[in-house]
């Protein structure tokens, strides 16, 4: 009874982390693709998440595209011109997207992704930020 009660155990812990892999693979699948800035948020109260009423319009990037490769290159395209060559890489169990310039990364946490929508988590200046993207078919 006692070596059932083990393999069975055993058997869930590999059935969890199978579920958990499989669901963290469609992080790059989603991710690889033509995205357009449509909001970006600040967290104006402090609390560390996405409220009511502090995600704006994205004016700044409103013409901007990014296009992520599977290579691991991401392109900045402003009306059909590539302003930007950059890398990318996820990192932390598929949870946060680092991108790679010239002289420095940044890393994002990746609060959201579907296969049409992504939204990314800046916590590196002083206010906690989002900007949030849709995918482009």
């Amino acid at each position: 009874m006692r070596k059932l009660i083990l393999i069975l155990a055993g058997s869930a812990f590999v059935s969890l982390c199978a579920c958990h892999k499989k669901a963290n693979d469609h992080v790059r699948e989603n991710l690889v693709g033509r995205w357009r800035a449509i909001e970006n948020a600040r967290d104006d109260n402090g609390n560390g998440k996405l409220d009511e009423g502090e995600s704006f319009p994205d004016r700044l990037y409103a013409e901007n595209n990014l296009v992520f490769a599977s290579d691991g290159e991401v392109n900045l395209i402003n009306n059909n011109m590539i302003n930007g060559r950059k890398q990318w890489e996820l990192m932390f169990d598929n949870t946060y997207l680092r991108i790679i310039e010239p002289a420095y990364a940044t890393d994002y946490h990746i609060d959201k992704i579907t296969s049409s929508k992504l939204v990314l988590k800046d916590t590196s200046g002083r206010h906690t930020s989002w900007y949030i993207f849709e995918k482009l078919k």
